[in-house]
C-alpha cells in the first residue's frame, strides 16, 4: 500500500516502512560498471556494482554475518559510503557456472539508507505542514 499525497508526492517507504528494517551496514563496495544483459528482446547495458554488507543483529564483531550482493539498475547508481546503515531486500539464488559447479548469488533491491529515511520523513512533515497552514485563515 503506497500512500499518495495531494499534488502527486509519493513516499517510497509508505507501506514498506513497517518492513523497512535497517539491519545492514555497508562494509565495502565496488565501482559501478556497465554489464550487458538480455532483456528478452535485445541486449541492453545496465549499471551494476558489488556491495559487501554486514548484519547488525546477532553475533559479534568477530562472527558477523556478511553478504556479498549485486545491485543492478538505478539502485547501483545510488551514492553509498562505508558505514551507511541500510534497509534492503536480499534475494538468494543458486546458479551453475561454466564448470558445472553451483554458485550462490545474492542480489539486493529496495535499498534505502537511514539518511534517506530521515530526509523522506522530513519532506513529508514539511509538506503536511504546508497543507495544514494553507487551510487556516486569519
Amino acid at each position: 500500500m503506497k500512500k499518495q499525497f495531494y499534488g502527486g508526492i509519493r513516499n517510497p517507504l509508505a507501506g514498506t516502512s513497517k518492513n523497512a528494517q535497517f539491519k545492514y551496514e555497508v562494509l565495502d563496495l565496488s565501482e559501478v560498471k556497465n554489464v550487458t544483459c538480455f532483456d528478452g528482446q535485445e541486449d541492453v547495458e545496465e549499471p551494476e556494482r558489488q556491495i559487501l554488507i554486514g548484519a547488525l543483529t546477532g553475533g559479534s564483531k568477530w562472527c558477523q554475518e556478511k553478504f556479498l550482493c549485486t545491485i543492478s539498475g538505478k539502485e547501483a547508481l545510488k551514492p553509498f559510503r562505508e558505514g551507511d546503515i541500510i534497509s534492503a531486500n536480499l534475494n538468494f539464488d543458486v546458479r551453475v557456472n561454466k564448470d558445472d559447479i553451483y554458485e550462490q548469488s545474492i542480489s539486493a533491491s529496495d535499498i534505502y539508507t537511514l539518511n534517506d529515511y530521515f530526509l523522506i520523513r522530513e519532506a513529508e512533515a514539511r509538506y503536511q505542514g504546508s497543507l495544514d497552514s494553507s487551510k487556516t485563515t486569519c
